[in-house]
């Protein structure tokens, strides 16, 4: 499931299954799999209210090269929202944009990853304003 599907590792090379500790924050303390969408348009209609303001925020800086968009319920009541960028500047390099919000849309929670292969090469945290 993470970082691309099958379908995607064969037509790209390099990104496949993640690292376990990718794997592991990903799916802590989230209430299972969600939902996936194909498409940056449907994953930022998907929620209503303060939390669907929030998920339109993250999903629409998204460009061409993003896939694999989710969002996956928190046990806080809030959602996990995150979207992957393949390929990066450098071939075999993917990023993972991954942000967790409140049920009423605050960010508690941002942050990217730069993927290569099946390692994790950096976590970068995010901090807005």
């Amino acid at each position: 499931m993470f970082p691309l599907n099958e379908q995607m590792e064969m037509e790209h090379g390099g990104i496949s299954q993640g690292e376990e500790q990718v794997n592991e924050d990903l799916n802590s303390q989230t209430i299972g799999e969600g939902q996936s969408y194909d498409n940056k348009g449907d994953a930022r209609s998907a929620l209503l209210g303060d939390a669907g303001r929030a998920a339109n925020r993250l999903f629409r800086d998204a460009t061409s090269k993003s896939v694999q968009f989710r969002i996956v319920p928190t046990e806080s009541g809030g959602y996990r929202l995150s979207f992957f960028f393949f390929p990066a500047n450098n071939p075999g390099y993917g990023k993972l944009y991954v942000q967790e919000i409140s049920a009423e849309g605050n960010i508690e929670l941002e942050y990217k990853d730069t993927m290569h292969g099946e390692r994790l090469i950096e976590r970068k945290y995010i901090d807005r304003p």
